[in-house]
């Protein structure tokens, strides 16, 4: 395996690369998805660029993106990529989305780099050598209760039976009389605010994140001193939520989700 730095430059690079081509791409929508999700020309020309570059520096290793799927190609290394992580606010013009790159070996996520664009921020991280933005090393909150924190809960806007809204509405109401603010950004920026200590939770009450959303962000979250972990749907087995934490405020977030 090649030094992990080495993939974490590649990845900041092309995320960097990928920027510069869709701010001089149009935002029309090309793709209609499940539900009112979408893609625009900026999500699918990000896509082949990246995807090209990987091809073109790591020809051996295996692609999972966003808007294509799986590559045929079968290997122990897995490029993670989500283009245009936050399409709906790219499209109205929103300032909260980002480009995120993903390394995994045999399964484990071992490169993250998430970059915001609208504040030049390039959050990157790889196993075992921390967890930074912008070179300057970054730290999780030690905020150990809800009262202070922030918590960020993304509420679905795809059609669900009415008993898991109830669940989704249940738990967003317990977070609301527990917590000092509740935010949703749409996009997996929350887990960089998790990373450098302005939020303290993230959930997905619908269960809902793909892979590509929140790879990179599993080791950003990591390396930082940050929780990560997949709960149970109580009514559908195939479902698990993400929870993203500070790693301190834990104890009164499973009381939440237990409401």
């Amino acid at each position: 395996m090649k030094d992990l730095k080495e993939y974490e430059k590649f990845a900041i690079e092309t995320a960097k690369e990928a920027w510069e081509l869709i701010k001089n791409t149009g935002s029309e929508i090309v793709e209609m998805k499940k539900g009112i999700d979408f893609s625009t020309v900026a999500d699918i020309e990000s896509e082949k660029l990246i995807i090209s570059k990987i091809k073109e520096r790591f020809p051996e290793h295996a692609i999972l993106a966003e808007e294509s799927g799986e590559s045929d190609t079968k290997s122990d290394f897995v490029w993670v990529i989500d283009p245009l992580d936050g399409t709906k606010n790219f499209k109205r013009k929103i300032p909260l989305f980002c480009i995120s790159i993903s390394l995994k070996y045999k399964n484990e996520p071992i490169v993250g780099v998430i970059f915001d664009p609208n504040t030049d921020k390039m959050y990157h991280a790889s196993k075992g050598n921390g967890a930074f933005v912008n070179g300057n090393p970054i730290r999780v909150s030690d905020i150990n209760n809800l009262k202070e924190s922030y918590v960020c809960i993304d509420i679905s806007d795809l059609d669900i039976p009415n008993e898991e809204k109830e669940i989704e509405l249940r738990i967003l109401q317990k977070f609301i009389e527990e917590s000092g603010r509740i935010r949703s950004y749409g996009t997996m920026l929350a887990a960089c605010f998790i990373a450098e200590g302005g939020l303290e939770a993230y959930f997905d009450p619908n269960g809902t994140v793909k892979e590509t959303d929140f790879s990179a962000a599993i080791v950003l979250v990591k390396e930082a001193g940050g929780f990560v972990s997949f709960e149970k749907n109580p009514i559908n087995n195939e479902k698990r939520h993400l929870l993203i934490t500070n790693n301190s405020v834990n104890e009164d977030v499973f009381k939440a989700l237990k409401a």
